[in-house]
């Protein structure tokens, strides 16, 4: 996937792991500027703002015919505070408006709330099956109005985030991991990098398009 070949670290006592969640990505920084504080040497970088300049660079070198969503000047270029209708009836997820079919024959409301995605909270969710049709409409409404951003988003400074409209939420596995409709926040500083190469890349486009007139 990275056209990488990834070996253990020779000559060097640790321990290393790949963390898939974290509160704040900021403590991964802070953790490690502590340790370089405290005399350690550095082995493997945080650099994800590295590579979103390298990506960037070569989608504007192949602008004509190539797209890449992650830079996506409606979503992530031009994010602003979601307000109106956008926040209260609105939300970045489509779940309940994508049904979804189980192996079983029961009907979600999208397939992130098939049985092996939602230990333990699937069956409150079965919108219908294969063989009686969509008997339980209700759940579709609960999953969509629950994925509303003014549903979802308990946390403050969501509420007065410059970012909110670009936050790519998905409700069907911030309930898998709360056990209700709450809008995560653990992506906070990935969508920031997201953004801030996104406003990089629209900028560069937008002044070489303006060079070429």
């Amino acid at each position: 996937m990275t056209h990488r070949r990834y070996e253990y670290i020779k000559g060097l006592n640790g321990h290393s792991e790949i963390a898939l969640y974290v509160d704040i990505f900021e403590e991964v920084d802070m953790a490690y500027n502590n340790a370089i504080k405290n005399g350690a040497t550095s082995v493997l970088e945080p650099e994800l703002e590295r590579q979103m300049d390298l990506c960037v660079a070569y989608v504007l070198e192949h602008r004509d015919d190539l797209y890449w969503s992650m830079l996506d000047r409606g979503q992530f270029a031009d994010h602003h505070l979601s307000t109106g209708k956008d926040w209260t009836e609105e939300g970045h997820c489509g779940s309940g408006g994508m049904p979804a079919l189980s192996i079983d024959g029961n009907i979600y409301p999208c397939f992130r709330w098939l049985p092996h995605t939602q230990s333990g909270k699937e069956d409150a969710f079965v919108c219908g099956s294969a063989d009686r049709g969509m008997y339980n409409k209700d759940a579709f409404r609960r999953v969509r109005e629950g994925a509303y951003r003014a549903s979802c988003t308990k946390e403050e400074k969501c509420r007065t985030c410059e970012y909110e409209s670009a936050c790519p939420y998905c409700i069907g596995g911030c309930f898998a991991e709360y056990g209700e409709f709450r809008r995560t926040t653990h992506i906070c500083r990935i969508i920031k990098i997201q953004c801030a190469a996104a406003e990089k890349y629209w900028r560069l486009y937008d002044a070489q398009g303006e060079k070429g007139k």
